[in-house]
């Protein structure tokens, strides 16, 4: 068995103005940047076998901010955000008053990309591959944290506990929310989810 520990990253100024955010390599605002700082508490007394993250500044700023020295992280570019192409840096009215079309194409299908995103498949597909590496590499009782977005640990999430990966979206996590999982060779048991306590 494996013990994962996954992290949303903190707060961005997008995530508060509600924009599309996707692969814009965006950095915390204030407030993310002291969510973050009230994991090192959390962090502190627990020892991580690998500690990972996606390569993008509000996870790896989210995972030193922590308590994480950056030379400890492994930069992982499966666990990126998806890539959301013309709607980043968009709020949800702006893009479908700017690019209607191409927000009822993605509306009626994630595999539609018009709008120069990544299909929804894809993103699955290299979340998929992540989980294999983890679920198959790692069966000694290691402990592995990682950093990651909403979107991708939700996908994460969902193909873990074995249901259809594009129902990510069921997942709500919060900014710098905590999600414990152990992987097992044959499923996986989710023993926490969202949790933001040291928020409070």
């Amino acid at each position: 068995m494996t013990k994962l520990f996954l992290i949303r990253h903190g707060e961005t100024d997008w995530n508060l103005q509600r924009r599309y955010q996707g692969g814009t390599d965006t950095v915390l605002n204030t407030t993310g940047q002291g969510q973050a700082k009230q994991l090192i508490p959390v962090l502190a007394g627990q020892t991580f076998d690998y500690i990972y993250a996606s390569d993008l500044k509000r996870v790896i700023q989210t995972a030193t901010h922590a308590g994480i020295a950056e030379t400890d992280i492994i930069k992982e570019p499966r666990m990126r955000e998806i890539s959301f192409g013309k709607f980043e840096g968009l709020t949800h009215a702006e893009v479908a008053e700017t690019y209607p079309e191409e927000l009822e194409a993605w509306g009626e299908s994630r595999e539609n990309n018009i709008h120069g995103g990544e299909k929804m498949s894809s993103v699955i597909d290299r979340v998929r591959s992540f989980y294999v590496h983890l679920r198959d590499d790692f069966q000694d009782g290691e402990h592995i944290l990682c950093f990651a977005h909403g979107g991708t640990i939700g996908i994460f999430l969902a193909v873990a506990m074995g249901v259809d990966a594009n129902k990510w979206w069921q997942f709500r996590l919060h900014n710098t929310a905590i999600t414990e999982i152990d992987l097992y060779e044959h499923g996986s048991i989710m023993t926490k989810f969202n949790d933001t306590y040291h928020l409070e």
